[in-house]
């Protein structure tokens, strides 16, 4: 069955850490050795933008090779992360996979899971590609396939269920299921990022037919929103960007035609000369919108904008200043899962300063007692929607920020 109790749940995570902590020091040595060639990979194909990228680990591509179990563990303790992130991780892996549903679905409703309600504050958004689509994303993050890792029944199954869903149209592969382009993009970049993880080409056709559905769904002004065509929105046209970028990363097909037209759509809800977003085109601009503007610089970073551009720069000055949102329950997990990417890539002293503060209230605030021991819930942000499975799979994600995407401004990023 996929019922856990909390006390396998614990059993498990001590099992997980007394493995690691036994590593022999020759283990250790041959790590090291491979480190190198680990990060450097070798020559493997172009990005859209013709930075050329290495597969490395695994077969992954440059992007994604921090992901490997070599590479991970160097990764989090040269970028800021702990043993006690790390554990973190693990407790809150083990919670998604015990709340997995029989046909291998995620349900944002958890009294439609194994969990039958234990955990308080289930979500009330009813797609179940979303949900699945996120908690893939918590477990690829942490280098997890279907084919390597400790949790490869659970993603095998989960990414059956999402191919499954797939409904085959003239535009594409539809992976809304009963949500909206929001649930689409989230479970598009699983996919795509499964297939660039084990270059497994069943899994090809899937991830082509989800990008070409949000090509087609890409609206005149170049952004997505809720249905195919609608003028767009700022967060729903974040995930379709990053779906793309991560159809680049498979080697997927991408027209560039598609990043000009997002980029456009940026220029409309851009201010402060691209400093800020709003969540809509002309929009009256009032308070901070730092969510909106955490997902706007994003886009900008993975669409081309050089660290040196005076935006970007004056962009990370104003979220350096608000710092990470840690207000108790209300905190924005939403804005802090953008942010903590933004100033990861970012670098230098910003980074420094934001990593302590999110990473050690992460660890302070992951639930340790009960069914609901490994997760998060925060309702800021609208997370009301999402619930308790929301929040775990983003906060998990958020704190495997170090090794889930590779340097976008490192020497080692590109060109090796």
């Amino acid at each position: 069955t996929f019922e856990q109790t909390s006390q396998e749940l614990t059993e498990m995570i001590a099992a997980d850490r007394e493995s690691q902590s036994g590593e022999s020091s020759a283990e250790a040595v041959a790590v090291e050795d491979s480190i190198s060639a680990l990060l450097h990979g070798t020559p493997a194909g172009v990005l859209g933008n013709g930075a050329t990228v290495g597969i490395g680990d695994g077969d992954v591509a440059g992007a994604l090779s921090g992901r490997g179990a070599v590479a991970r563990a160097r990764l989090a303790q040269q970028g800021g992360g702990s043993a006690a992130s790390e554990d973190a991780v693990t407790r809150g892996l083990r919670w998604l996979q015990a709340h997995q549903r029989a046909d291998g679905s995620w349900c944002f409703d958890l009294t439609q899971c194994a969990c039958e309600g234990r955990c308080t504050e289930s979500g009330t958004e009813v797609s179940t590609t979303g949900a699945t689509g996120l908690a893939l994303l918590a477990f690829l993050g942490h280098g997890e396939t279907h084919q390597e890792g400790d949790y490869q029944e659970t993603v095998k199954r989960g990414l059956y269920y999402l191919t499954s869903q797939m409904l085959t149209t003239s535009h594409g592969g539809d992976l809304r299921g009963a949500g909206n382009m929001y649930s689409h993009g989230i479970a598009s970049i699983a996919l795509c990022e499964a297939y660039a993880m084990t270059r497994d080409k069943e899994l090809e056709a899937f991830s082509q037919k989800a990008i070409d559905f949000i090509l087609s769904a890409q609206s005149g002004g170049g952004g997505w929103r809720y249905l195919p065509g609608m003028p767009g929105d700022t967060t729903v046209s974040g995930w379709q960007v990053m779906a793309l970028k991560s159809g680049q990363m498979a080697y997927l097909r991408v027209p560039f035609d598609a990043v000009v037209s997002a980029n456009r759509f940026l220029d409309s809800v851009q201010s402060d000369r691209g400093a800020r977003y709003s969540y809509l085109p002309h929009q009256t601009r009032e308070g901070k919108e730092l969510t909106t503007t955490a997902v706007g610089l994003l886009c900008r970073m993975y669409l081309g904008w050089p660290k040196e551009h005076p935006a970007l720069r004056k962009g990370v000055e104003l979220l350096t200043r608000d710092g990470p949102s840690m207000l108790g329950r209300s905190s924005n997990m939403y804005y802090n899962y953008y942010a903590t990417q933004i100033m990861h890539q970012y670098g230098g002293e910003p980074w420094e300063l934001w990593n302590s503060k999110m990473r050690d209230y992460l660890v302070r605030t992951q639930a340790t007692e009960g069914h609901e021991s490994g997760s998060w819930y925060f309702d800021g942000g609208q997370a009301h929607a999402g619930g308790r499975l929301y929040v775990t799979a983003v906060a998990v994600m958020t704190l495997e920020v170090y090794y889930r995407h590779m340097p976008l401004y490192a020497a080692h990023a590109v060109d090796h």
